[in-house]
């Protein structure tokens, strides 16, 4: 039986629980539409997102940009739509990593950005695998999207 999904009233986080009794949760995904300013994400623009270091997985954890129109994992020319712990951001240390977002990578963060599509819009799934509780407590959440000038 494939895990059910769990949708709190108010949408803000979609949950993937295991179909046996007494599992702990497997995924905690987080969607992201909007910047800090509460504007869609714009292809066009560059964006930061600060995330709190450690993220408080049992797993791994990553970020995946989706197309708004189609909703499937964005297509560009570098053929990345994620940043993930287990891969391009398994070294990072300190007390946060930032990531980028936009249509070209800023300088000396090109391992730290997923490339967007000007005149297209986008959003988010920021998923932990194997959360912990201070994924669900409000202790722990990452920053919004920033606009980078």
């Amino acid at each position: 039986m494939p895990p059910k999904m769990v949708l709190p009233s108010d949408c803000d986080i979609a949950c993937h629980v295991p179909p046996r009794p007494g599992d702990r949760l497997a995924l905690l995904a987080r969607p992201a539409r909007r910047d800090n300013d509460g504007e869609y994400l714009d292809g066009g623009k560059t964006y930061r997102l600060s995330v709190p270091l450690p993220v408080p997985n049992r797993l791994f954890w990553s970020v995946t940009v989706y197309d708004a129109e189609t909703r499937s994992p964005l297509q560009t020319d570098k053929s990345k739509a994620a940043l993930r712990s287990l891969f391009e951001l398994q070294n990072v240390t300190g007390d946060e990593v930032e990531l980028y977002f936009g249509p070209t990578a800023p300088a000396g963060h090109e391992g730290r950005w997923v490339k967007t599509i000007p005149g297209k819009g986008w959003f988010v799934y920021f998923r932990i695998y194997g959360p912990q509780p201070p994924a669900f407590d409000g202790s722990w959440k990452p920053g919004d999207f920033e606009i980078v000038n």
